[in-house]
């Protein structure tokens, strides 16, 4: 075997066997603890480090901001020089230190206690000397890093960093965090433009919409869902627009089940007559949401007026990288 790809193969599982034995300790009373105060926090989460603990609290607290919790990174030199003024009462402070023994971070303590903010610790050391000043401690296990000398942060900062994205995935769970949400925090870039889309920007329109009468018999509703192939078809009234459903193929396949011979029978007799819609002004994001919740493939499009204008598919939404 390639050396250097046993070395990589090595290093990757020690680290993930890192994270799994701290997944194996976690306190559910501490981390219930941190989760919560870091909702009930009234004012901004500040993170802090020194080293490359310091990098992974920098990333956390990216992760947090983008989760919808405001949140920084204070340097602890830069801390100690002034911009510690930054810090408030109803802030809480969440410090990241393998050993709990960094004199840059110690040295933040009395001012800690001046302003009377409360802090986390994430740290192996829970009997350090920034343990026993912490109003929350996360305990990680205190495992040899991957390196030959046991001495390069690696196995540590991964954890850390996992233990981290957990944290703020916990808070996503426990705060309702949607994808809307997501789109509010993600203006620019790739996701912010996808999830900016509307249906309108993407929905089938005019003659590539399925759509049969009212009287229409069910093996023409057949042939018009099979040649549209989005599995489905609006039934409309001609006399009366804003009154419409829809048959899909599952509803077909149901009927054939328990009736067996239906050529006979009109769409009407078959169709669901209230059928979830959508406003072709609605964000892709929300049609999608609205399927997940409701359990169904395609939705018929409406504009404002309440008139039938498109109709769009799941697959069209998941084809452009929204899921």
């Amino acid at each position: 075997m390639n050396p250097y790809k046993e070395i990589v193969q090595q290093v990757m599982r020690q680290e993930a066997m890192g994270i799994i034995e701290t997944s194996k300790l976690v306190d559910v009373e501490d981390v219930e603890g941190v989760i919560n105060a870091i909702i009930a926090c009234e004012g901004k989460i500040v993170f802090s480090g020194v080293g490359k603990s310091g990098h992974i609290a920098k990333k956390i607290s990216a992760t947090m901001s983008s989760i919808g919790v405001e949140s920084t990174f204070l340097h602890p030199a830069e801390a100690l020089h002034g911009d510690f003024g930054t810090v408030k009462s109803d802030d809480l402070l969440f410090i990241l230190s393998k050993s709990g023994e960094s004199q840059e971070l110690i040295h933040l303590i009395p001012s800690v206690k001046i302003v009377q903010s409360k802090f986390i610790l994430m740290t192996s050391k829970g009997e350090s000397t920034l343990g026993k000043c912490a109003d929350f401690v996360i305990k990680i296990p205190d495992l040899k890093e991957a390196d030959p000398l046991y001495m390069v942060p690696s196995v540590s900062t991964t954890v850390m960093l996992a233990y981290g994205d957990a944290i703020s995935i916990a808070i996503m769970h426990a705060k309702g965090f949607s994808k809307s949400d997501f789109l509010n925090n993600h203006p620019a870039g790739s996701i912010g433009k996808k999830l900016k889309l509307r249906v309108s920007d993407i929905m089938k329109v005019q003659n590539d919409i399925p759509v049969v009468n009212y009287e229409t018999r069910l093996q023409d509703a057949i042939f018009e869902i099979s040649s549209k192939g989005l599995g489905a078809t609006v039934v409309y009234n001609n006399q009366h627009p804003f009154k419409m459903g829809i048959i899909t193929d599952g509803d077909i396949r149901r009927v054939v089940e328990k009736k067996g011979q239906v050529w006979n029978l009109s769409v009407e007799e078959i169709m669901n007559n209230d059928p979830t819609v959508i406003q072709q002004e609605a964000y892709l994001i929300t049609a999608l949401e609205l399927m997940e919740e409701r359990k169904i493939t395609v939705l018929p499009v409406l504009n404002n007026e309440g008139y039938l204008v498109g109709i769009i598919h799941l697959h069209q939404i998941l084809q452009i990288g929204i899921n």
